[in-house]
C-alpha cells in the first residue's frame, strides 16, 4: 500500500517537474559606441533577462523587454515582441511615441502604430524568434529620430536623444551571464562629457 502511494507521489511530482521544467535565469548585456541623432559619439547599453527552460520542457523560454540606454540621455527605448505597433507579433520592436519621435523622413509620429526599431538575431533572416532565442550577437535597426533631442527647463538641460537612425543594422555582441553570479553587472554609462 505504501509503495503504491509512493509511486503515485513520484508520478505526480515528476509530472509537475516536466510541465514546469527547470529554469535557468540569465542576463544579457551589450555595450557599444554609436553616433546620436545630434552627431555626438556616445556609449550605449542594451540589456534584457531570460528565463530559459530545457528542450524537454513543455513550457517555452521567456524573456523580458529589451532596453536600450544611450549615454547622457534620460530616455530609455524598450523593444518587445507582441508590440501594438507591429502587425507581425513575432518581431521584437520598439514603437515610436506621438510627440516624442519623428519617422525616417522627419515627419512627426501621430499614432501609436509606428515601428521605430527592431532587434533580431544576427544573420538570421527569420525574425520570428522570441527574446529568449536571440543569442549573443544581435542586429539593431533604428528607423526614427527624437522630435526634441534636448529640452531646456529653466537652467536645466534635459537630454532625450538616442542613437542615430540607420538603414544598416548595428551589429552588437552581448554577454550572457547567469543572474546573481559575480559577472551579473550591467555596464554603467558615464556622465563624463555630457554637459
Amino acid at each position: 500500500m505504501r509503495s503504491q502511494q509512493f509511486v503515485r507521489w513520484a508520478v505526480l511530482v515528476g509530472s509537475v517537474g516536466v510541465l514546469s521544467g527547470c529554469s535557468s535565469y540569465y542576463a544579457y548585456y551589450g555595450r557599444f559606441q554609436a553616433e546620436t541623432s545630434q552627431g555626438h559619439m556616445r556609449d550605449a547599453v542594451i540589456a534584457w533577462y531570460t528565463n530559459e527552460r530545457g528542450d524537454w520542457s513543455l513550457l517555452d523560454s521567456e524573456g523580458t523587454a529589451i532596453t536600450l540606454q544611450t549615454q547622457c540621455s534620460q530616455r530609455t527605448l524598450r523593444f518587445a515582441p507582441n508590440a501594438l505597433c507591429s502587425s507581425d507579433k513575432s518581431k521584437i520592436v520598439w514603437c515610436g511615441e506621438p510627440g516624442k519621435d519623428l519617422d525616417w523622413k522627419g515627419r512627426p509620429i501621430t499614432t501609436q502604430d509606428q515601428v521605430c526599431g527592431e532587434i533580431r538575431s544576427a544573420g538570421a533572416r527569420n525574425t520570428g524568434s522570441g527574446v529568449a532565442d536571440l543569442g549573443t550577437t544581435i542586429e539593431l535597426t533604428i528607423q526614427c529620430y527624437p522630435a526634441t533631442p534636448v529640452v531646456q527647463q529653466g537652467e536645466e538641460t534635459l537630454n532625450f536623444d538616442y542613437i542615430r537612425a540607420s538603414s544598416v543594422p548595428y551589429r552588437i555582441r552581448v554577454k550572457k551571464v547567469e543572474m546573481g553570479s559575480a559577472e551579473d553587472r550591467m555596464p554603467e554609462l558615464s556622465e563624463k562629457g555630457c554637459k
